[in-house]
């Protein structure tokens, strides 16, 4: 999410991580990776890249700032590291409110952007806001749908019900 930025600001070196998906890297995710000109990439994720990044290991050398998203735990790890290296911010739980309606966008994309903040964690409320009640049952039915295939679903799917209480 961040590797374009820092290149465009003239970062020297950014490296990016992202977790394996089902043991392995996630193709799409490493090449969005390099595309945005990342100078290294490893395949994990969580607080073991944070406290990677930020203490270095055998093969990783240290960087000077953390950014972009994480869970509970990467937000913790970041706030514990904060001093020894620069970080972003002091992320709380994702909040996610789409806009839409039927003319400008699908709901099957709008889906997929609330379930995709949801997986954050349970308290990571994911609201849509429509004047569209055909796109607003369209969507909520697309969230049903994919909650049965997303395989972070057990989060998404109790940061979704208490969105809709």
């Amino acid at each position: 999410m961040s590797v374009l930025t820092a290149k465009v600001a003239g970062v020297k070196r950014v490296i990016a991580c992202a977790p394996p998906f089902n043991g392995q890297p996630n193709v799409a995710i490493v090449a969005a990776m390099a595309m945005a000109g990342a100078d290294e990439i490893y395949c994990f994720g969580g607080v073991q890249a944070v406290g990677a990044m930020a203490l270095g290991t055998e093969t990783i050398a240290p960087v000077d700032m953390i950014v972009g998203p994480g869970n509970a735990f990467v937000a913790e790890a970041k706030r514990q590291l904060f001093g020894r290296v620069g970080i972003d911010l002091f992320a709380g739980p994702t909040e996610t409110l789409v806009i839409a309606d039927e003319k400008g966008c699908d709901p099957e994309l709008a889906a997929a952007d609330l379930l995709g903040q949801a997986e954050h964690g349970y308290n990571s409320p994911a609201v849509l806001l429509t004047n569209s009640e055909q796109f607003a049952q369209e969507t909520i039915k697309e969230i049903e749908r994919q909650l049965t295939i997303l395989p972070t679903a057990e989060v998404a799917g109790k940061a979704w019900q208490i969105t809709v209480k």
